[in-house]
């Protein structure tokens, strides 16, 4: 899982091989945004774009 503020669907694409998922729309310390995930404010995105 990669949370992140922005990327790019380039960028995105060299960790869909990996499984690897991302949550987008980050801000702040890295610890505001881990819980704002986890309480589903940032909404990540399986790596063939399908969110969830």
């Amino acid at each position: 899982m990669i949370i992140s503020g922005n990327m790019g669907p380039n960028a995105a694409k060299i960790f869909s091989p990996h499984g690897i998922e991302i949550a987008t729309g980050a801000t702040g310390p890295i610890g505001e945004a881990i819980a704002a995930f986890l309480h589903g404010e940032i909404k990540g995105r399986r790596p063939h774009g399908h969110h969830h």
